[in-house]
């Protein structure tokens, strides 16, 4: 490092535990730039870890967009051949399958920009042969793989205990009486999962409803951070959910939810909820 020349990368700035032991990791990041000048530094994150305090100043900073056409089907073709490094013909065949799949559907085409989400959709393709017609099945099935993918530890709910919580989230947020909400303040969103986590207090609930928050943020990604806010990362993750929380309650409630004002029957905003119940 100190000779060079030496490329130095680091990645998933993103995964650090506080926004304190980001600032601390940007400060060592930004003092070894000085110190070794020689070297050239990349550091990775997802662009909401990386604000405030945390930024670089005297680096220069790239966004990666979406993939377009080109990069999805060169993805599929890795993808492929890396499934069937025996046979050439069979990489193919499951490529062209996962291309038309992907095609054939203008909503999950969308959904195929974001690199997780694409790798979602093959494992998912992987798994059931198939990428489900049935929206409401796509969604079910690409957010198990998604609440599969966080860390596991013992003080953290499983995978389906995660989706239970976030799916009252999204009523919640689907069901405010001024209107559905797409965004609102992680404090918000803690106060209406405190009572589902419980706790010792009401304190101590909240505290870890809003740790519950943040490391969905940076684990699974179907919550997403803007600032003090919190948010689904695709509307329609939030919509499904909603529906799967209307669909576990009880005929009575459900009848309450969807019926009694008959508004949201016609309401753009209920909509894709309705059909998704």
């Amino acid at each position: 490092m100190e000779n060079g020349p030496c490329f130095l990368l680091l990645d998933g700035f993103d995964e650090a535990p506080s926004r304190d032991a980001r600032e601390q990791i940007a400060r060592l990041v930004e003092n070894a730039a000085r110190r070794f000048p020689r070297c050239r530094i990349l550091l990775t994150s997802r662009p909401r870890a990386y604000t405030g305090e945390a930024v670089l100043p005297d680096f220069t900073q790239v966004r990666v967009a979406p993939f377009g056409d080109e990069a999805i089907s060169a993805f599929f073709t890795k993808w492929c051949a890396a499934l069937f490094t025996e046979s050439e013909a069979r990489a193919g065949s499951h490529c062209s399958e996962l291309q038309r799949a992907v095609s054939s559907k203008p909503e999950i085409r969308r959904m195929a920009g974001n690199p997780v989400m694409l790798t979602a959709l093959a494992v998912v393709h992987w798994n059931q042969k198939h990428i489900p017609d049935q929206r409401a099945e796509l969604y079910e099935s690409v957010l198990g793989w998604l609440a599969k993918q966080r860390k596991e530890a013992e003080d953290r709910p499983s995978p389906e205990r995660c989706l239970d919580l976030l799916h009252e989230l999204a009523l919640a947020m689907q069901n405010v009486p001024e209107g559905r909400q797409v965004q609102v303040s992680r404090r918000w969103a803690a106060e209406k999962l405190a009572s589902e986590i419980g706790g010792t207090d009401e304190r101590t609930a909240l505290a870890e409803a809003e740790r519950f928050l943040r490391r969905e943020e940076v684990d699974s990604g179907i919550v997403v951070g803007r600032g003090d806010d919190v948010r689904f990362w695709h509307l329609s993750f939030q919509e499904f959910l909603a529906a799967r929380a209307i669909a576990a309650r009880p005929d009575a409630e459900q009848r309450s939810l969807l019926v009694d004002d008959a508004s949201r029957l016609t309401s753009q905003e209920w909509r894709e909820t309705i059909l998704l119940f």
